[in-house]
C-alpha cells in the first residue's frame, strides 16, 4: 500500500502496522504451502496446522482488521478514539501472531499453552469486533460496512469455536460438532462475505443517502445466515441446516454478481 494511499485518513499508522504484520505472517504461510505443494519438504500435522492459522487467522484478519479500520474511519477525524484504535491494533498484530507461533510450538503435548495463546487471540478478536459493532452506530452503514460487520461476527463466532478446541486438546471434553463448526463458519460467512464486501468497497463506491438498497442487504444477509445455519448444523449434526447453507451462499453470491457485474465489465 503506497503511503499516499493512507496518508489523509485516519488511523494510517494503524493500518499500516496491520497491513505489515499481515505481510510477515503471510511469509510464513506461503514458505511452508511452496515446499508443501512442490514436495520438496513433507511437514506433519502441527505444521501444516500452522500454515492454515497462519493463512485465515493470522495474514488474512490482520489485513481484514486494517481494511475494516479504513472502512469505518472515512469521514471521521483523525483523532477520534485513536487512543483504543491504537492499543487495539498492536495488541492484534503481536497476538494472532504470537497464536500463530504457539501452534507450531506447543501442538499438540503442551496444548494447556496453546490454549492460553488462543484465549488471547480471542479476546483481541472480540474487542475488536465489539469496536466495529460500536463504531458502526455513528457512521453510515453502507453495503461493503454491513458486509464487514457480518464478517467479523461470524469471525468471532469461529475463533471461540476454535479455543474450544484448544480446550479439548487440553483435556476439557466437548462436543464432536465443534471440530467442523470452527473452520466450516470461517469460510462462508467470514471470508467469502468480506472478500465481497471489500470488493464492492472499491470497485462500486457508494452514492449518496438514499432509500435502502435492499438487493445489497439480501447479499450480505444471505451468506452471513448461510455461515450460521452451516455452523449449527454441523455442531448440532442436524444435516438439513448444513444443506441449507447451499441456496443461501449461491443466491448472496449471485446478487453479488449481479450488481457489480456491470461495473466489473465497464
Amino acid at each position: 500500500m503506497a503511503n499516499d494511499a493512507v496518508a489523509d485518513i485516519p488511523f494510517s499508522q494503524e493500518i499500516r502496522t496491520l497491513f505489515r504484520t499481515s505481510l510477515a505472517v503471510f511469509l510464513v504461510t506461503v514458505i511452508i504451502g511452496i515446499l508443501n505443494g512442490l514436495d520438496i519438504a513433507s511437514f506433519d500435522r502441527r505444521t501444516l496446522l500452522t500454515h492454515v492459522h497462519a493463512g485465515t487467522l493470522g495474514w488474512i484478519t490482520l489485513a481484514v482488521f486494517g481494511v475494516v479500520l479504513w472502512m469505518l474511519s472515512e469521514g471521521r477525524s483523525t483523532g477520534e478514539g485513536s487512543s483504543t484504535v491504537r492499543q487495539l491494533s498492536l495488541a492484534a498484530a503481536v497476538f494472532i501472531t504470537l497464536h500463530v507461533l504457539a501452534l507450531f510450538l506447543f501442538y499438540p503435548g503442551a496444548s494447556a499453552a496453546l490454549a492460553v495463546f488462543g484465549a488471547l487471540a480471542l479476546l483481541v478478536i472480540v474487542a475488536f469486533w465489539v469496536w466495529v459493532l460500536g463504531h458502526s452506530g455513528g457512521v453510515w452503514l453502507s453495503i461493503p460496512r454491513l458486509a464487514a460487520l457480518a464478517a467479523i461476527t461470524t469471525l468471532t463466532i469461529g475463533a471461540v469455536f476454535g479455543v474450544l478446541i484448544e480446550l479439548h486438546l487440553a483435556g476439557v471434553t466437548m462436543p464432536a460438532g465443534v471440530f467442523g463448526a470452527h473452520p466450516s463458519g470461517m469460510v462462508v460467512g467470514y471470508l467469502i462475505l468480506m472478500g465481497m464486501g471489500i470488493a464492492e468497497w472499491r470497485l462500486r463506491p457508494a452514492g449518496p443517502r438514499t432509500s435502502p438498497d435492499w438487493l445489497g442487504i439480501a447479499q450480505v444477509a444471505l451468506p452471513f445466515i448461510g455461515g450460521l445455519t452451516l455452523m449449527a448444523g454441523i455442531l448440532l449434526n442436524v444435516f438439513a441446516l448444513i444443506t441449507l447453507n447451499v441456496p443461501f451462499e449461491v443466491l448472496g453470491v449471485l446478487i453479488f454478481i449481479g450488481r457489480l457485474g456491470p461495473r466489473v465489465v465497464r
